[in-house]
């Protein structure tokens, strides 16, 4: 299929899309302008909706065992940024529509997101500065509690809000609204920042999915993509891995190995 930077005839784009007009935050994760093939789009997001929907089987099956959460997450796109972010995109507008496949998709991008930090694929410090950026760019360090009480080893100080994660733990201290969290245990707060803010964030691609594609027609809008949008986006949504690539987890689950939590909302 063909690409384009404009955003004149739809009908002359018959297998494209443009992923930075539905997806807040993702940049364009194919060309400088924008647009990639449909075919590359469904491709690549089947790829991540793969591993997604695997860590939600073993989640529900085992979710105590980081190392098989690990070794289902371990490579995907490493050293591809094009295929991360445009299957990140398709993902997102896939399951935008409802707030349980909004929460669904949270989830596992979040447990995706933990391995990754685990493995050293990415830093909790730069997951720390994506959950700080605003929309606009700029960053907020609000401290509505005043100065944190004075540095502890080990630990780190964090408004007692954030660290709702962790505060049925007994290794989590509040004081004067913030609350003191192990180094090791930072990451928990932080995933769970990310999960809140890309709920946040898909509610955002819904309502601006829905003005591009109006209100009659979940297909195509001018700049935005070709007829066949909608229908790819549709069966992303509704695909699931084949049973036999759930198989690793057969021997330790008492149902079904290919059932999905987000089958059953």
């Amino acid at each position: 299929g063909g690409r384009s930077g404009a955003a004149a005839d739809v009908s002359a784009l018959p297998e494209s899309v443009n992923v930075t007009r539905g997806v807040d935050t993702m940049g364009s994760g194919a060309d400088a302008d924008g647009w990639c093939d449909l075919g590359e789009l469904e491709d690549a997001a089947k790829e991540r909706l793969k591993v997604l929907h695997q860590l939600d089987a073993a989640w529900l099956s085992r979710p105590w065992d980081e190392d098989r959460l690990d070794r289902i997450s371990a490579g995907l796109f490493r050293g591809d940024e094009r295929r991360e972010r445009v299957s990140t995109a398709a993902v997102r507008l896939a399951f935008c529509h409802h707030e349980a496949s909004r929460r669904w998709l949270a989830a596992q991008e979040s447990r995706l997101l933990s391995s990754r930090i685990r493995l050293g694929e990415t830093s909790l410090a730069d997951v720390e500065r994506a959950n700080d950026a605003n929309d606009d760019g700029s960053y907020s360090h609000t401290a509505p509690f005043g100065h944190p009480p004075p540095p502890e080893a080990n630990h780190a100080w964090i408004p007692f809000e954030r660290a709702a994660p962790l505060l049925g733990r007994r290794e989590v201290r509040v004081v004067r609204g913030w609350a003191s969290v192990p180094d090791d245990r930072m990451r928990h707060v932080v995933v769970a920042a990310y999960a809140d803010k890309l709920v946040r964030e898909l509610e955002t691609t819904r309502r601006r999915l829905a003005h591009l594609l109006g209100p009659t027609a979940f297909g195509s809008s001018a700049g935005f993509g070709s007829p066949g949008v909608g229908a790819c986006l549709l069966e992303l949504a509704r695909w699931r891995p084949g049973e036999g690539e759930y198989e690793f987890l057969a021997d330790d689950r008492g149902n079904d190995p290919g059932t999905s939590a987000i089958d059953d909302v």
